[in-house]
């Protein structure tokens, strides 16, 4: 089952009560949540819930890996708080995919050429 929904973590309470039934109802389930999910609404407890209720693959929408560019685009998100939600979910057993966006403003071909593609 693929999941499209861009706010499924905006409210933590209203989307562990959706898994919660998911889990009661003991389905046998894939769910792969399709949209890139933000990395800093994880929790640990929402992740093993996922799980429980079947969730394979998670995306992540990181947009950067560059700290100047998420700032500059108001991301929101530290690459920090990104690497420890993706450690975190890969630890409760959830595949993990990030979605990364090029040519965001303050993201140039000559900054990644000249350092092996990281600031």
């Amino acid at each position: 089952m693929n999941v499209l929904d861009d706010n499924f973590t905006f409210d933590l309470a209203r989307a562990e009560k959706i898994l919660d039934g998911i889990i009661a109802k003991k389905r046998k389930l894939d769910i792969y949540f399709l949209n890139g999910m933000r990395a800093d609404h994880m929790t640990k407890n929402l992740l093993i819930k996922m799980k429980k209720a079947g969730c394979t693959t998670i995306n992540y929408g990181v947009e950067s890996v560059d700290p100047d560019v998420l700032s500059f685009i108001r991301k929101g998100v530290s690459l920090d708080q990104v690497e420890n939600t993706v450690k975190m979910t890969r630890k409760v057993g959830i595949r993990v995919n990030i979605f990364l966006m090029i040519g965001n403003p303050g993201d140039n071909i000559k900054d990644r050429a000249s350092n092996g593609g990281a600031k």
